[in-house]
């Protein structure tokens, strides 16, 4: 049976959101721990992500949203962790007017291909 991780963006994803709800509704998901989810730091949710998927039994599957679609971006290029694949929500363009300049630091992320199955979900 896979592991699940659920990687949030920017709040850490409120009681209400559907990536809580969906953890709180199966026992195999869990959310990895960086050290601030109000001001996020590239390199320490790199590490946060990475202790997350060392941690798993198997390669996990990683559930992102937003700004943590943007990490699991840089996460494969500097992780050696297997990973059995990736569900990206919402990925946030960097180019945008609405994207926090806090979190500039997480734009550049890689183009072309993960090196892992993924499925993005978005809408305009």
């Amino acid at each position: 049976m896979n592991e699940f991780i659920i990687v949030p963006g920017i709040g850490g994803s409120g009681e209400a959101h559907w990536q809580t709800r969906w953890q709180r509704a199966n026992p195999a998901m869990r959310r990895f721990s960086p050290a601030s989810w109000e001001q996020p730091d590239l390199d320490d949710w790199i590490g946060a992500l990475d202790a997350a998927v060392a941690a798993a039994n198997a390669p996990p599957v990683l559930i992102s949203h937003s700004l943590g679609c943007l990490l699991v971006a840089h996460w494969q290029l500097v992780s050696k962790d297997a990973c059995a694949g990736a569900f990206l929500v919402a990925v946030p363009d960097p180019a945008s007017q609405a994207f926090p300049a806090s979190v500039r630091g997480f734009a550049g992320a890689p183009a072309g291909r993960l090196r892992f199955p993924s499925l993005i979900v978005a809408s305009s």
